[in-house]
């Protein structure tokens, strides 16, 4: 690219206790089939333990923000092209080129 790319990964926070609930629904069902896949009978329970669900259990150290506010941080930041390319369970891949 001529002028560059920038991309994140990183958890994002939904605008809505809706969006909310069904980032940490999905959070839990695909912890779950990870752990059912790699026939750790006690991964998901470890994973509920540890309370890594941010979505169900924030986190006073872990502020994310929501995805709109990231897009228009970039967009300010002087990035002409900015998109999310891929979100699920309230994680998100975006950035912006140059």
């Amino acid at each position: 690219m001529p002028g560059g790319a920038f991309l994140v990964a990183d958890l994002v926070e939904p605008l809505h206790d809706a969006s909310r609930r069904l980032a940490a629904e999905a959070w839990d069902r695909e912890a779950r089939a990870q752990a059912a896949a790699l026939d750790t009978p006690d991964a998901f329970a470890r994973f509920e333990a540890a309370k890594w669900n941010h979505f169900r259990f924030p986190s006073p150290a872990d502020h994310p923000s929501a995805l709109f506010h990231h897009l228009v941080w970039l967009k300010h930041a002087g990035f002409k092209a900015v998109e999310c390319f891929w979100m699920f369970a309230g994680h998100a891949v975006y950035g912006g080129f140059k």
